[in-house]
């Protein structure tokens, strides 16, 4: 015959109740006494029980499952903030379900439905940020708040979110980055960005900004790398700059690789001719000879993880806000 909690509740001559306290690990926490922990624990590992996974999650009044919605996990700096995520939520013995949205506003909202509908305990989200010249769709994310599911938005924050976050700090970043160029000589300095409305290109452009307020800009509306935008509008740049030294703050790692592309093949020499200062680093065993700003990825995923903890345990909480320090990368000696 299957055994069920309620079986081994009456063949200890406990309630169910009881059972299924302590297997929740809350015997302590319900004074139930240590011998009658022991008993039952004993009494499951010896008869291999698992208890029903809805079931518990019906008795218990939560799930132990924290889902997470990401843009997508082709880069690595997103699957260094799973890490940091599931190394929190393990240790804690919650589980994960992860989605993507593709970068599509439509998929963020289903997926946020979908989890919802599967009893989700608390959402970790990096949301999809579209380009400026999209109209999205009405965020989901008022109504998340509205059902008070603990929400931590990583990375990057949408326009009118109040919630919890956890970002770096891109405006000191962008900052850095205007200050090194400037140390390296540069004396025409551009900036190549995605038009996207994502809080963290936009802090990294104005941190750039504040520091070099002249600077050109090339904003692309478009992902496709391989889009002639990008080399057009360089050829143009390099165009006005009359052989004076070129300094491109690139807002992301893959931004990077493309115009030190597009340079090399106009007979341009990186660090002689122009100098490339980015968010990101190289991947270990590679070296592309531009600088790079380091960023906290795993960290944030950590902290992310903890907030939500924290928002768990205590409900009533205000929305915690918190930024994580950039670190020094190749050829970046760091920080003031």
């Amino acid at each position: 015959m299957k055994k069920t909690m309620k079986s081994i509740a009456q063949q200890l001559g406990v309630s169910r109740t009881t059972v299924s306290l302590v297997l929740q690990g809350k015997g302590d926490q319900y004074r139930i006494s240590r011998e009658t922990q022991s008993r039952i624990l004993e009494t499951v590992k010896k008869q291999n029980y698992t208890p029903n996974y809805f079931a518990q999650t019906l008795n218990a009044g939560s799930s132990r499952t924290i889902g997470i919605i990401f843009p997508d996990i082709f880069e690595s700096f997103m699957v260094q903030m799973l890490r940091g995520i599931e190394d929190i939520l393990s240790a804690q013995n919650y589980m994960m379900i992860l989605m993507t949205s593709r970068f599509r506003h439509e998929t963020e909202a289903r997926n946020t439905e979908e989890l919802l509908r599967r009893g989700i305990d608390g959402l970790l989200m990096a949301p999809t940020c579209g380009f400026a010249n999209e109209n999205p769709p009405q965020s989901r994310h008022a109504l998340i708040l509205k059902n008070k599911l603990p929400l931590v938005m990583v990375d990057r924050i949408p326009e009118g979110y109040t919630g919890s976050w956890v970002l770096q700090e891109d405006r000191k970043g962008g900052m850095a980055a205007a200050e090194y160029l400037t140390a390296q000589s540069c004396e025409v300095c551009t900036v190549v960005s995605l038009n996207i409305t994502a809080s963290s290109l936009r802090e990294r452009i104005q941190g750039f900004t504040e520091v070099v307020p002249d600077c050109r800009d090339i904003l692309l509306d478009r992902q496709d790398r391989n889009t002639g935008d990008l080399e057009d509008a360089l050829a143009d740049t390099v165009e006005t700059r009359r052989g004076k030294k070129l300094g491109i703050f690139c807002t992301t790692y893959g931004l990077s690789l493309r115009v030190k592309e597009i340079l090399t093949e106009k007979g341009l020499v990186l660090n002689r001719d122009y100098t490339v200062i980015r968010f990101g680093g190289d991947p270990e065993g590679f070296s592309s000879g531009m600088a790079s700003l380091i960023q906290p990825h795993y960290e944030i995923g950590a902290v992310a993880a903890e907030i939500l903890l924290h928002l768990l345990d205590q409900p009533m909480t205000e929305p915690v806000h918190r930024r994580i320090p950039l670190k020094a990368g190749e050829g970046f000696p760091g920080f003031r």
